[in-house]
């Protein structure tokens, strides 16, 4: 029997929070995010599932909406660098909320801070707060056509977190690899759209069978390690290095992995989120570990 249905029904049971999704879909993303965990608060840590949480529509079965007022502008910072366009809080976005939770904004009897209603708008969870929201981050549909999808930056739950809606939907922790909430955005319209993410803008493996990296296009390789010894917590493969880069006037760090029998995978870390250089990130990742 293979792997993937030795475990689908446990996974089943276990991850019964989660979307109805193929429990394949969670062991492939696990094995690219067991290999660091993330400390939270104190002795606390946790696995981080990038793309775990999917919205799915169906029909509007909730009490009337209460509209949802505009809750202030965000910090000021520069909006040029990255191609997307947000906006302060709620402003012109097409949102409301609800006393109760709608049905078709649950999985498994649970919900995210925001949702995708029925006829499109911005459904916000109660007691969520949204701090900035892009309309349309995935491309606009046409001149006065409904919004088909959203980023939202939102306080709920006594944290902040990233989500796209709809389906698939991601869900992310602000600082797990970046604090900038509009390069966030890009990079997951990017991996939507097929278009290159950061990960596939740093750096690559020169060959199949070497430890060294080499700088993408646009990139500039600052230093390596080569054949470093990750803690026994990450996932162990033949091949793993570590490289500052330059890309985007900032500095990067990217873990680099090459498993024995699939194609190499990078892991891109901000500097404002890591560590200030290239020994301190190697001893970050184990501290994290």
């Amino acid at each position: 029997m293979t792997i993937e249905r030795d475990l689908a029904p446990d996974l089943e049971r276990a991850l019964t929070h989660l979307p109805s999704v193929p429990p394949t879909t969670y062991l492939t993303a696990a094995r690219k995010v067991r290999r660091r965990r993330r400390v939270l608060t104190g002795a606390a840590a946790s696995v981080t599932l990038v793309g775990g949480l999917a919205f799915a529509p169906g029909l509007l079965d909730s009490p009337e909406p209460t509209p949802v007022a505009s809750m202030g502008p965000s910090a000021d910072r520069d909006t040029t660098r990255h191609p997307v366009t947000d906006m302060p809080a709620l402003e012109g976005v097409p949102a409301f909320t609800t006393v109760d939770i709608p049905k078709w904004a649950q999985e498994y009897g649970n919900n995210g801070p925001v949702a995708m209603a029925p006829d499109n708008r911005l459904w916000v969870a109660p007691g969520a707060e949204v701090l900035r929201a892009v309309v349309n981050f995935l491309g606009s549909p046409g001149p006065g056509e409904v919004p088909t999808s959203y980023a939202v930056e939102a306080r709920y739950e006594g944290a902040t977190t990233w989500v796209t809606v709809p389906m698939p939907g991601i869900m992310d922790d602000p600082g797990r690899w970046t604090n900038d909430f509009e390069l966030w955005v890009d990079n997951e319209a990017r991996a939507a759209q097929g278009r290159p993410t950061i990960t596939e803008r740093l750096v690559h493996f020169v060959g199949p069978d070497s430890d060294e990296l080499a700088a993408n296009d646009g990139a500039e390789l600052v230093r390596q390690i080569s054949g470093v010894e990750l803690p026994s917590t990450y996932e162990q493969h033949p091949r793993t290095s570590v490289a500052e880069v330059r890309w985007g006037g900032r500095t990067w760090f990217v873990v680099a992995h090459g498993p024995r029998n699939d194609a190499p995978f990078y892991e891109p870390y901000e500097r404002a989120v890591s560590a200030p250089d290239l020994d301190s990130f190697v001893e970050w990742l184990g501290a994290t570990a």
